[in-house]
């Protein structure tokens, strides 16, 4: 009988499934070897109506575990209620017939609770989303049920995608091993079979690619499984609705996307999004989680590996956790977003840091504010311009001395550099005539375009001033290897004490949180190197970063001591009238 016929047939039928009841925890190693058992099917040549059965004749390619195009089987009425019962239940298909290798040898897979509940949401939602730990086994329970796919789906177009080809060809290699395994009576007749790609002759297919932007270009999906979302070489903010959103664009598509976190990115505002009703914040996804402690052979300690003691996880975090740090821990087995791995700033401290909510003026979005200038306060303003074309920030951090606070920030990437310099000039009248720290150096020489600005309309603003020689200063801080150095220093000493900076901005959080240790190609020095993780910014961490360093100055610290830190003169306007349309007050 011809396998779409068989799938006909089968549908019409609902046999019935026992449910699946949930295991629980184990409590000892007897009662996980008999939740979980080693269980296998040995397949045989020779009785072709057993469920076990596996032709010689009429394979693909030669290779044994695959039915060749024309092969032919006759099924039993016994056959098509088994086969009605795998269409109907992936978990019955999953767990009664997919294998895979562990550490016994190749053996019927035995879900977890949590993988189970997996298969369900994947299997009853078009739009999913999976987070979860390390060794957490999901590309193997989303490669069971692309196999399943492959069985009992007709006319369907599924598309694998990874970081690179590589990793979207290991798990099409672990649906092939699915595959290889199953009995006739469920295996799909092959079309054709490669490396990277497979065709039933029931017209499914299944592709493996590399995430780059022309990866799906002109393709019509029927499923996407994108793995490790949050760890591609692509921004997942412009990949996601650009590339995979246009490619599943069927009103029963189904989208699945599984990562371990990455800080606060794309794939975080997602799952934020997925938490609410669609149409109240909402974005319809569904979601399911997995973290260490779901796993119960990590709540076991192996000390004696012929009778292993439940310890409810504690020899597992104590192993992780002497090879590493306790924020790696917590990104790659507890799925926190509060950090990304090798971040400067510990997790514990990016979790101290307290936000505010800011007055933003519906004329100038660009610029928040927490706090209003106190009369006779000291303020300094940290400032990292960028190339204003879409990509890097300009920004400037306005903090005050004597509290310990940044009051007001300003971030903007598409403005003239003439209205960043009124934004920034402004914000110095307006907090006391503050000092402005400006990174000079720049290979655009930005830096001083802005500063000719700010001296051309503003003639009261003060400046930290950098000693070159013994007679002559030049306004501003040129950043070296070692500026940066120290600068890493005082960021970490700043945000980790007892008393750490108010930062206030949630964006600075963001950022803080996924400022990390960096490579440099091509550099022969051991020194490490801090920056935004890809995908991210830094420049709000670098204007603080310049007030920082600025203030470790001994001679700029007393120029400020007894600088006149009054009002501006009540006749001096704090927004000149020529730029007043460009309203940041």
């Amino acid at each position: 009988m011809d396998h779409s016929a068989v799938i006909a047939k089968a549908s019409t039928l609902r046999p019935i499934i026992k449910k699946r009841l949930k295991r629980g925890v184990p409590r000892s190693w007897r009662e996980y070897q008999k939740q979980y058992p080693v269980r296998r099917i040995a397949l045989q040549h020779n009785d072709p109506t057993a469920f076990d059965f596996i032709d010689t004749q009429e394979r693909f390619n030669r290779e044994r575990g695959f039915r060749g195009e024309n092969h032919y089987l006759e099924y039993s009425n016994e056959m098509v209620i088994e086969f009605s019962k795998c269409l109907n239940s992936p978990l019955y298909f999953i767990e009664n017939y997919c294998h895979i290798t562990t550490a016994n040898g190749l053996q019927l897979i035995n879900l977890r609770d949590f993988q189970a509940d997996a298969i369900e949401t994947i299997h009853n939602n078009n739009k999913v989303l999976g987070l979860t730990s390390r060794q957490a086994s999901k590309t193997t329970i989303v490669a069971c049920y692309l196999a399943w796919c492959l069985c009992f789906r007709e006319h369907y177009t599924m598309a694998i995608l990874s970081h690179t080809i590589q990793g979207s060809s290991e798990i099409l290699n672990r649906v092939y091993q699915i595959m290889a395994n199953l009995p006739d009576f469920l295996s799909p007749c092959i079309v054709s079979k490669s490396r990277e790609r497979i065709v039933t002759g029931s017209g499914v297919s299944l592709e493996a690619f590399a995430s780059t932007g022309s990866s799906l270009r002109g393709q019509s999906l029927s499923l996407c499984y994108l793995d490790e979302a949050s760890h591609l070489g692509v921004d997942l903010a412009k990949f996601y609705p650009e590339v995979i959103a246009p490619a599943c664009s069927f009103r029963n598509s189904k989208v699945l996307l599984t990562t371990t976190p990455q800080g606060r990115d794309y794939f975080h505002a997602l799952w934020k999004g997925s938490k609410k009703l669609l149409g109240v914040g909402g974005n319809g996804f569904s979601r399911f989680t997995c973290q260490w402690y779901d796993i119960p052979e990590n709540l076991f300690d192996y000390s004696d590996p012929d009778n292993p003691v439940f310890d409810n996880g504690k020899t597992f975090k104590a192993i992780k956790l002497a090879s590493s740090t306790l924020s790696q821990f917590e990104i790659e087995y507890e799925c926190s977003f509060a950090t990304v791995a090798n971040a400067l700033i510990a997790v514990e401290a990016i979790r101290r840091l307290r936000v505010s909510e800011p007055w933003i003026d519906d004329d100038c979005k660009e610029i928040k504010i927490f706090r209003d200038p106190v009369a006779n306060a000291r303020y300094v303003i940290g400032v990292d311009l960028g190339t204003q074309t879409g990509k890097d920030y300009s920004v400037a951090v306005v903090y005050a001395v004597d509290s310990n606070e940044i009051v007001a920030t300003m971030r903007d990437n598409t403005s003239t550099l003439d209205e960043i310099s009124m934004m920034i000039g402004n914000l110095g009248y307006l907090y006391n005539n503050a000092y402005l720290i400006i990174e000079v150096g720049d290979k655009w020489n930005i830096s001083q375009t802005v500063i000719n600005c700010l001296s051309e309309y503003f003639e009261e603003l003060r400046y930290y001033r950098t000693r070159v020689n013994a007679n002559r200063t030049q306004i501003g801080l040129a950043q070296s290897r070692h500026t940066k150095a120290h600068g890493y220093s005082l960021l970490k000493e700043s945000l980790e004490g007892k008393c750490p900076v108010a930062v206030n901005d949630q964006l600075l959080v963001d950022e803080l949180s996924t400022f990390v240790e960096i490579k440099k190609r091509l550099s022969l020095s051991t020194a490490p190197v801090f920056g935004a993780a890809e995908g991210y910014h830094d420049d709000l961490v670098m204007g603080l970063m310049l007030i920082l360093l600025s203030l470790s100055d001994e001679t700029f610290k007393q120029e400020i001591a007894f600088a006149d830190w009054s009002d501006i003169h009540e006749e001096q306007e704090i927004i000149d009238p020529v730029f007043s349309t460009w309203g940041c007050f």
